[in-house]
């Protein structure tokens, strides 16, 4: 069932079970509905404060209202690029058509693995983030519009071009950070810049970072957050002693920590540990790539850690600003997607 009208207009949408009905303006509200209701305006359609383009669908669940904004993919990208590789200068404009190109990459293959699905991607960083017509930007639409149709391929696939903030000088293959991560194109590449011997990006606000997490703040990890990644014994988060990087990966991020404590170990692998080593409502770490160093009061026991590391992010793919440092030295779009994602071709949209 489709709902028009103009953009003005007052809408609301109320859900009973998997049923809906709408109320449009001052008329009479709709007969009650299986299944879910598509608003179209004709042109931009506002909700909640926000504005997108396309049309919006309502799709009644067990438990709430699921709203899916249905928007061509250049539409999409154009509300996402600026959101996620922020807002930039002109100089900067290869990185961002190379964030295009890998946001639309990432957007193709969650589209093909959608299946019967509502939606295709979230509006979160669990995809990518989105905000409607007011996150546009004139160098995201160019950007958008100068890459269109153009995405990552391997073996005339499209690939996901995953990406993040800062590699801290070098980026980590998917095996290294997620469980049954496949490496294939995605290779760990050295981030340096032969002309400084520095980090491309360098330049990045977490180049490097410090973080310093008490006995109490330890606990708190073990007791809420490490139960989700590993096992935990019994009495851990009472007696903790130390935490080491107990191994390393080959591109040189803390691949196994040991949480030792009176119970036992508790031991964490890659990736997992930023979800971990965190207070209790503070942000996850920035990255893998770092050294632990612990605190101690004059009898040995441990009063804290101090974490410090290099990076932003998983660490896979394309290193943002890597990317934004290569544009300013003068690479274009395509020379940044092949230094990040060397494996991978850069091929039409199917």
């Amino acid at each position: 069932m489709i709902a028009s009208g103009e953009t003005s207009d007052r809408w609301s949408v109320f859900r009973e079970g998997r049923r809906l009905r709408v109320i449009y303006a001052d008329a009479p509200s709709s007969p009650w509905v299986e299944g879910s209701l598509t608003l179209e305006t004709g042109g931009d359609v506002p909700w909640l404060q926000k504005t997108y383009r396309g049309a919006l669908a309502f799709v009644p669940t067990d438990t709430a209202l699921l709203i899916v904004n249905r928007v061509d993919v250049e539409d999409y990208l154009r509300a996402v690029v600026p959101l996620e590789i922020g807002a930039r200068l002109t100089s900067d404009h290869a990185a961002v058509e190379a964030q295009a190109v890998a946001a639309r990459s990432y957007t193709y293959t969650r589209m093909l693995a959608a299946g019967r699905r509502d939606f295709d991607v979230r509006a979160t960083d669990v995809d990518q983030v989105y905000g409607g017509v007011g996150a546009e930007t004139f160098w995201g639409d160019l950007a958008v519009a100068a890459t269109a149709g153009w995405v990552l391929s391997y073996r005339g696939q499209v690939v996901s071009g995953p990406y993040h903030s800062a590699c801290g000088g070098h980026t980590a293959p998917p095996s290294e950070v997620w469980r049954g991560g496949q490496d294939g194109f995605l290779r760990a590449v050295s981030d340096t810049n032969p002309a400084t011997g520095r980090p491309w990006c360098a330049l990045s606000p977490r180049a490097q970072w410090e973080r310093r997490l008490s006995a109490a703040d330890l606990a708190v990890s073990i007791e809420r957050h490490a139960r989700n990644y590993t096992t935990v014994p019994a009495g851990a988060a009472g007696s903790i002693r130390d935490v080491r990087v107990e191994s390393r990966t080959r591109s040189g991020r803390a691949g196994t920590i040991v949480i030792a404590t009176g119970a036992g170990d508790v031991t964490l692998r890659t990736n997992d540990v930023r979800y971990v080593l965190r207070p209790a409502a503070g942000e996850l770490l920035p990255s893998t790539a770092f050294t632990v160093a612990a605190e101690r009061n004059p009898s040995g026991v441990l009063q804290a850690v101090v974490v410090r590391g290099q990076g932003n992010g998983h660490g896979v793919g394309m290193c943002q600003w890597g990317a934004i440092a290569r544009a300013r030295a003068g690479d274009d779009f395509r020379a940044i997607l092949k230094a990040y994602y060397p494996g991978a071709d850069i091929t039409r949209a199917p």
